[in-house]
């Protein structure tokens, strides 16, 4: 009889102390696998390309007006034009991988990044460039959230917010590279070297292709959402280091599937009743990124030309040189943005309202303050950067796994419509006065801030498919505290 109530007692102590596993914890556990470094290389190598091709008119604007000879409204084109092929490719982005697996939607918009740049390059003529320019923005729209959902989806929600902004060093990085092969090649807008500066650049979508094909895995989360688990189980097995038992495998389907708001995956579960709000001011916050992101660095080599206008050519380097000191410190706004989001007391939203209210005190200042032009406006797009970050984490973290791909590219293309809309708009407020774009971006700011106070939901350390709840500015409810901390204390 003892020994039969020993045997029990042991039993039960044995099932207490086998922690049953969740997927967060799994991931968590397969932190360092090749899986989750595959999806980080993956991630970096669209980011390369993203700063690569959106800046190339921002950084060139000078020399390209001299080489075509572009009217005004063909210059305004050429930088906005990449932006609706992004807007088109952002909203199609969901609907093809909702049809077509992932890893073949990213292999062939990789492959064809390589074939557009390097034809543009050789055969420079007005007409290629815009087309180009065209299909790449589309191509960069499928691709960019595709990657970014995926990379979300691999990360344990601990340190999600932090590395989903670091991430962004590679925009900056592919900026920097670009700007020394300028300084290098043309350091004073030398038209004659600026077809060879873009055959030069053709190296990062080249080496982005090269990563691409050799390590692009779905995420089990999205594998599962498809009914694909025998390959995504197989992925967990690996990222585990052993077989999950049968138990633990419905247990994770179940702990998805049931989170799951939406039930089709179409663009009007956006704008459900738990979506509605949070959709809403996301778009409307993607207007002011855009002007801040965007529309102010198109102007901002006009404005430098402005400040120096009598000192003639040599300048141009003078231009680069400024157009440098921005993209260094938009590096640096990436690292400082991972530690800033995962700041207890400030989350998610705390740090874009603190984000938005530096960025308008320092375009302010800078226009008003000729000598420190360039470092004010650079340390503005530093927070700049840092909002538009945030920001986009946060369209992915909100989101749950059967409508990610679809929300996200939805909102990314209203995004990328902005983007296009923004820099049309700013080159014409620069032409009735050079201040009135940074005077218009603070006034816009000012009430984008009120609609940030007004979103429902935190998602700092939250698991990424779970129901978030209302969230009051610095506090919210939960079950096991009923008015907790933003953040509950992890074991």
């Amino acid at each position: 009889m003892d020994s039969l109530s020993e045997f029990s007692n042991t039993k039960s102590t044995t099932s207490k102390d086998k922690k049953e596993l969740n997927l967060n914890e799994i991931m968590e556990k397969g932190d360092n696998t090749k899986y989750s470094i595959y999806a980080l290389l993956n991630i970096l190598s669209v980011l390369f390309i993203d700063g690569l091709e959106k800046m190339i008119y921002v950084f060139l604007i000078i020399p390209l007006n001299e080489y075509f000879h572009f009217k005004e409204f063909e210059s305004e084109l050429c930088s906005s034009i990449i932006f609706l092929g992004l807007s088109l490719g952002s909203i199609s982005s969901g609907y093809l991988t909702k049809y077509f697996k992932r890893e073949k939607v990213l292999k062939i918009c990789s492959f064809q990044f390589v074939i557009l740049h390097l034809f543009y390059s050789i055969f420079f003529y007005k007409a290629i460039f815009f087309i180009c320019r065209l299909l790449i923005g589309f191509l960069l729209g499928i691709y960019t959230p595709i990657c970014l959902n995926l990379y979300c989806e691999y990360l344990p929600s601990k340190n999600r917010g932090f590395r989903l902004q670091v991430v962004w060093v590679a925009y900056s990085i592919s900026n920097i590279i670009f700007l020394f092969i300028v300084i290098l090649f043309m350091p004073k807008f030398e038209i004659i070297n600026l077809k060879k500066v873009l055959l030069i650049s053709e190296i990062i979508p080249l080496i982005s292709f090269i990563i691409n094909i050799s390590t692009l895995y779905d995420s089990p989360r999205h594998l599962i959402i498809n009914n694909e688990n025998e390959e995504a189980f197989q992925i967990l097995d690996n990222m585990n280091k052993e077989k999950l038992t049968e138990e633990e495998k419905n247990k994770i389907i179940n702990e998805i599937k049931n989170n799951q708001i939406s039930n089709n995956g179409d663009i009007k579960e956006m704008y459900n009743d738990y979506y509605r709000k949070t959709s809403l001011i996301i778009i409307l916050e993607y207007f002011i990124t855009a002007c801040g992101c965007f529309g102010i660095p198109i102007i901002t080599t006009l404005t430098t030309k402005q400040f120096n206008l009598n000192k003639g050519k040599e300048d141009n380097f003078s231009i680069i040189i400024t157009q440098l000191i921005i993209a260094l410190i938009g590096l640096i706004s990436n690292i400082f943005a991972g530690f800033l989001v995962n700041i207890k007391y400030l989350g998610r939203k705390g740090s874009l309202i603190l984000s938005l209210v530096l960025e308008i005190i320092l375009v302010i200042f800078a226009i008003n303050l000729p000598k420190f032009f360039p470092l004010l406006i650079g340390f503005s797009q530093f927070f700049a950067n840092i909002f538009a970050n945030i920001l986009i984490a946060y369209n992915s973290e909100v989101y749950n796994t059967k409508i990610r791909d679809i929300a996200c590219g939805f909102n990314l293309m209203i995004y990328r419509f902005f983007c296009m809309c923004s820099q049309f708009m700013f080159l014409q407020l620069n032409l009735f006065n050079y201040k009135a774009p940074y005077y218009s971006l603070g006034i816009l700011s000012l009430f984008a801030l009120i609609f940030i106070y007004l979103l429902p939901y935190e998602t700092m350390g939250k698991d990424i498919d779970s129901k978030f709840e209302d969230c009051y500015y610095l506090k919210f409810k939960n079950d096991n505290d009923e008015e907790g901390n933003l953040l509950k204390n992890e074991e």
